[in-house]
């Protein structure tokens, strides 16, 4: 009785929009757009006028150019990251979603006079360099100059693509319209499961939490239906960014686009061979025997691996709930990260529910002021969403004290900041649950956190390694929906031993990341192995000086150097080495614990 109390509170309980005009505007008449696309040109008319002549500025003129160049993109930011709330929130609104194809078109003409910028930083010499980057006047520009410095210029190019955030070069059909047009296409899919219309974001959701069978299987069926229904639009746009991602890599002068990916990601490729092989010689000894351990549990062959085989109340949590868990999480980790989230969540910067023409899944958007995009819909996933997005958001309000210019986080660090941040909720309840004594529910969350884990490593390389295959089987033409189905089928098989057949295989069209950020995958299990490497210092109780070593406030020195220090350094003061072959062992040994209490505690529960 309680539980269904619960779910109808959870079902009537008014949810919480973000409000823009904190950090940008009120809506897209708001005059206050205009007067920042007049700055905007004006800028640009004012920083073309140095074409040819950076070298040759005093250290004063610089900075007076560099402090151009930082409003304009402070104000490009600004429309730009409007834009995209403001439309992800209005899918089917055709006025929304045009917004910043509009601003970009009337842009365009300026922006292109501006593309010298990084080729002539590049071309700088050493003595020129060194004498800029130790003028006073110009010390919190370093982090940025020694970036723009370093830029490799493209193959018998004589420009390079500016490096703004929000505009790309123009090109005959970018990849962010190509993502756009996806997300479209998801956001206005119906499913109809027991006689209830679900939008993307609430099938997902029931998949993910049911332990109905007939109600897995049914929500299943429905969405490999509609899905395969938008199959040869889904395929043809998976085609077209697969195309202009090999075209845009060789332009810049890399073999491929996965090599431009690691330069983006700023994950050297050795490192990226090392986590591959880390993982890939795992897929036996924990996904695969995790995912057969899951059969045993549920006593079935034929397991989807997603749910969680115990069986514990299904709860649903309110928004208030869901707040006080994860802020709880927060400070038994540190008061100083709580009170950081807490900002956050006080601000009304968040948009909670999942409604109509809403874009599935959920991010946060940097900046001094960071927006969390939700699709809460009360079950248990919703919390470690929060918490995963929130974690971001702490990340984003420290390392935006580096200023627009400077702050550049790399996905692969990104994403450190929220999968610790899913850590700490996982500690917390699993502490509640031991306290109380409570084995089963013990079982419920150490499950929940290994299928996270696996999902964030082992899943993202088994799609790297789909992704990896369609780009270079694209360059012979374009791939059918059965082609990559069965590449597919085939890697999904490799990470979890089951077999898929029939449109289960089409389950590929489902990932979000392939269509809207290409070859971004693999940077949650670079993070996943950095993230369990922390956590074997932070729970080491034979630390020496542990409460010297201050785990806590180095950590918020992690999240404010994101964007201006490279990883190895930034690990320096955990004395964890990248170099070293143990920190690819550490990176699985944390998983490798865990499937080993889920043995142990399943066979005491009698349950296999």
């Amino acid at each position: 009785m309680e539980e269904k109390k619960t779910a109808k509170a959870v079902l009537k309980e008014e949810l919480p929009s973000w409000n823009l005009s904190l950090a940008f505007y009120k809506n897209l008449d708001d005059p206050k757009i205009n007067e920042d696309i007049k700055t905007v040109k004006r800028n640009c008319k004012a920083i073309a006028r140095f074409k040819g002549k950076l070298e040759a500025l005093l250290p004063y003129e610089f900075e007076m150019f560099i402090s151009l160049y930082e409003e304009l993109v402070t104000k490009i930011s600004k429309l730009f990251r409007f834009a995209r709330l403001y439309a992800d929130t209005r899918k089917t609104d055709e006025e929304a979603t045009s917004f910043a194809s509009r601003i970009e078109a009337e842009l365009d003409e300026e922006l292109d006079n501006i593309h010298f910028i990084y080729y002539e930083l590049a071309c700088f010499s050493w003595d020129r360099r060194i004498e800029l980057m130790n003028s006073p006047k110009l010390r919190r520009y370093v982090p940025w100059m020694m970036r723009a410095f370093s830029s490799e210029l493209p193959t018998g190019a004589a420009y390079v693509y500016d490096a703004m955030d929000f505009i790309q070069e123009k090109k005959s059909a970018t990849d962010s319209d190509w993502g756009e047009l996806y997300s479209k296409i998801c956001a206005a899919m119906e499913f109809k499961v027991n006689g209830k219309i679900l939008n993307d974001s609430e099938i997902r959701a029931l998949i993910k939490s049911t332990h109905d069978p007939k109600l897995l299987e049914a929500a299943e069926k429905e969405r490999q239906c509609v899905y395969k229904k938008h199959a040869p639009y889904i395929t043809s746009i998976f085609n077209s960014i697969l195309k202009n991602e090999d075209v845009d890599a060789k332009l810049n002068g890399y073999y491929n686009a996965e090599q431009a990916s690691c330069t983006g990601n700023v994950v050297p490729r050795e490192h990226l061979l090392e986590l591959d092989s880390a993982v890939c010689d795992t897929f036996y000894p924990i996904s695969r025997k995790y995912y057969a351990l899951k059969n045993k549990m549920n006593k079935s062959d034929k397991c989807y691996p997603v749910g969680n085989p115990i069986k514990v109340a299904n709860r649903r949590y309110t928004w208030d709930e869901c707040k006080q868990i994860v802020m709880e999480a927060y400070a038994m980790f540190s008061v100083d990260y709580a009170v950081s989230a807490q900002s956050i969540i006080n601000a009304g910067i968040i948009d909670v529910a999942s409604k109509p023409g809403k874009k599935s899944g959920a991010y946060c958007m940097s900046g001094e002021i960071p927006y969390i995009f939700l699709n809460f819909t009360g079950n248990r996933d919703d919390l470690n969403a929060f918490a995963h997005e929130l974690g971001h958001g702490v990340n984003h309000l420290y390392a935006a004290k580096q200023g627009i210019l400077n702050d550049r986080t790399p996905i692969s660090l990104a994403e450190v900041a929220s999968e610790f941040a899913e850590f700490l909720l996982f500690r917390h309840l699993f502490t509640e649950a031991a306290e109380k004594n409570n084995s089963k529910q013990m079982l419920y969350l150490v499950m929940d956190y290994l299928d996270t884990m696996i999902g964030t490593i082992h899943r993202q390389i088994a799609i790297y390694h789909f992704e990896k295959r369609a780009h270079f089987e694209r360059q012979d033409g374009e791939l059918s929906t059965e082609r990559l189905a069965e590449i597919w089928a085939e890697e999904y098989e490799r990470y979890t031993g089951i077999k898929i057949e029939g449109d289960a295989r089409n389950a590929w069209m489902y990932i979000s990341h392939l269509f809207e950020t290409p070859f971004y995958v693999y940077c949650y299990a670079f993070a996943g192995f950095i993230v369990n490497n922390l956590i074997e210092v932070y729970t080491d109780d034979n630390l020496e000086h542990k409460e010297i070593f201050d785990f806590p406030r180095r950590f918020l020195q992690f999240l404010s150097n994101t964007g201006v220090e490279f990883y190895p350094d930034l690990l320096e003061p955990f004395e964890i080495d990248v170099n070293d072959p143990e920190f690819w062992k550490n990176g699985t040994k944390f998983m490798k614990e865990n499937l080993e209490f889920v043995e142990n505690e399943a066979k005491e529960l009698g349950l296999i």
